[in-house]
């Protein structure tokens, strides 16, 4: 009985170590709402490429250590501004002066991947207290 007791103890310890060490989720039967991929080898921070805004068009940025620049389609626009702890945010600005304002995008991978994926944005026009009902978010 004790040999028993003992093989099914070294069977089983390591699975019970091991699910100790998993992430906890949240009861009641309801699946978390977002779960974070973590590839191997690290997240690329880098904003850099091409994004579709929809309405926006297509958005291109040169993130250069978290200084970005950049250009979207809608009405020959451009954007500049810096990155810091997750969130974009700069001005923008319309060609031939047809507007420019603020805006603040949250980087976020939603998908497995080691690089950005989405910008989940609101702008405002310079001038304006509140920010736009309407968002401003990009995919790549």
């Amino acid at each position: 009985m004790k040999l028993t007791q003992s093989l099914l103890f070294v069977l089983l310890a390591p699975a019970l170590a091991a699910q100790a060490d998993m992430e906890q989720r949240p009861t009641g039967g309801m699946p978390p709402e977002r779960i974070e991929a973590r590839p191997e080898g690290g997240f690329s921070k880098s904003i850099s490429g091409k994004w579709n805004c929809g309405e926006f068009g297509t958005m291109t940025l040169n993130d250069k250590s978290g200084k970005v620049t950049g250009s979207y389609t809608y009405k020959k626009g451009s954007v500049t501004g810096t990155v810091k702890d997750g969130v974009f945010r700069g001005t923008w600005k319309q060609a031939k002066g047809k507007g420019q304002g603020s805006f603040e995008f949250k980087v976020s991978i939603e998908r497995m991947t080691p690089a950005p994926t989405n910008l989940r944005g609101k702008w405002k026009n310079k001038g304006e207290a509140d920010w736009q009902e309407s968002t401003w978010d990009c995919a790549r």
